[in-house]
């Protein structure tokens, strides 16, 4: 089984683009041990290892 935040972070989008101010997010346990990055990837965040491979 894969899981990620990153629907929390489409969600988050969302929010921000109709033009919610303040976030409370309230994330733990086995469903989102990705550490935020999916989240931040959803955002628009990239990430890349120490060779600069996506």
């Amino acid at each position: 089984m894969y899981t990620s935040s990153y629907g929390t972070g489409e969600l988050i989008k969302d929010a921000i683009n109709k033009g919610l101010t303040t976030i409370n997010l309230y994330i733990g346990g086995s469903a989102t041990n990705d550490g935020g990055i999916g989240i931040a990837s959803a955002l628009g965040f990239e990430f890349y290892d120490k060779f600069k491979n996506y």
